[in-house]
């Protein structure tokens, strides 16, 4: 019996100059393509209506009984494919329908990007407990369309420790 020893297998290939390394203009064309695949991408549109997300926490909180008193500090991003101005948000009572902690009037998201709202809320003991177990305050963007009907979309918000942003 005769045992065959083989060498592995290797493709190299030269290029035009002899070196067994690509081109220069060969690597141009990749980074230009590649820099152009990765360039024209855009974002992805927000999915299932979430035309709006954002962080949420809460500071300076104290508890007077029935009730908390706190800092509200968000960051709405909007996704909506759209500029918005002039719209109102609000945070509404997700136990009491139409109660309002309160209402950012004025406010301009640019597509794509965020806007930080702060405020100071006072909410039933039961909310706070709700929002403490993961439950999402209850945000919302009031605007016009572009033929003056009005549209409210929900922002969906997650608890997040903001920082000392400006």
């Amino acid at each position: 019996m005769q045992a065959i020893m083989r060498r592995p297998f290797h493709v190299r290939r030269r290029c035009g100059s002899g070196s067994v390394l690509p081109s220069l203009s060969l690597w141009c064309a990749l980074l230009i393509l590649t820099g152009a695949l990765l360039g024209g991408s855009r974002p992805l549109a927000a999915g299932d209506g979430r035309d709006f997300a954002g962080t949420y926490q809460l500071t300076d909180v104290f508890d007077q009984g029935d009730t908390f008193v706190a800092t509200f500090t968000t960051r709405v991003f909007n996704y909506s494919d759209a500029d918005v101005s002039e719209a109102t948000l609000v945070l509404e009572s997700r136990l009491v329908p139409g109660q309002t902690y309160w209402s950012f009037p004025s406010v301009s998201i640019a597509n794509r990007e965020s806007v930080l709202l702060r405020c100071f809320i006072k909410i039933p003991k039961a909310e706070y407990n709700a929002w403490q177990q993961g439950a999402r305050p209850n945000l919302h963007v009031d605007t016009a369309n572009p033929d003056g009907t009005s549209l409210r979309r929900m922002v969906e918000l997650t608890r997040n420790r903001i920082g000392e942003e400006k």
